[in-house]
């Protein structure tokens, strides 16, 4: 079996996502619950404030992309960068679930250069403030092109619930709709 059902009783097809059960208030609420770094951190910190943060760090035509980056992961989990190269069919799925993503709320699938740089420069400060490991010789950052972010805050322990509706609001503002 292949279908997951959601907090909001959608159901997904995990090889095969049908963009119409894609729904922004299933990703808020996954998002707003799955804890980066795998949980290593200091502090509580999920992937749905991490993307609220990226998007806070690029231009406006770029902050909606960046918002939904990792979308994917509220419906497949988020997998430690190391651990997916070695899944080759897991980065298939991802990328098939992604166009869906994509596809559900009229995405460009290809994510910019300024994207991948905010994304880059978040999981730096992250890790520095909810991990605390040094960045000296760590082959995370030997390509890394920009300085790590020292003057935007991170906030941790935030209520996933209220981290939901910051994620929903933040994408409605981006959309220039009215919050709903």
């Amino acid at each position: 079996m292949t279908k997951i059902v959601t907090h909001y009783g959608n159901i997904v097809d995990l090889v095969n996502p049908d963009p119409s059960t894609i729904t922004l208030k299933d990703i808020a609420h996954n998002l707003s619950r799955i804890v980066r770094f795998n949980g290593a951190g200091k502090y509580r910190y999920s992937v749905a404030q991490h993307s609220i943060y990226v998007s806070n760090l690029v231009a406006p035509q770029h902050a909606l992309p960046a918002l939904m980056h990792d979308a994917t992961e509220a419906y497949l989990g988020d997998v430690v960068s190391p651990l997916k190269q070695l899944l080759p069919e897991y980065i298939r799925i991802e990328r098939r679930m992604w166009e869906a993503i994509c596809l559900a709320f009229e995405l460009n699938p290809a994510l910019s250069h300024a994207v991948h740089r905010a994304d880059r420069q978040a999981y730096l400060k992250e890790r520095t403030t909810l991990i605390g490991t040094p960045i000296v010789n760590d082959p995370d950052i030997e390509h890394f092109e920009g300085e790590i972010i020292t003057e935007v805050p991170i906030y941790p322990e935030q209520d996933p619930k209220e981290v939901a509706q910051d994620f929903e609001t933040r994408f409605y503002v981006l959309q220039g709709r009215a919050v709903l």
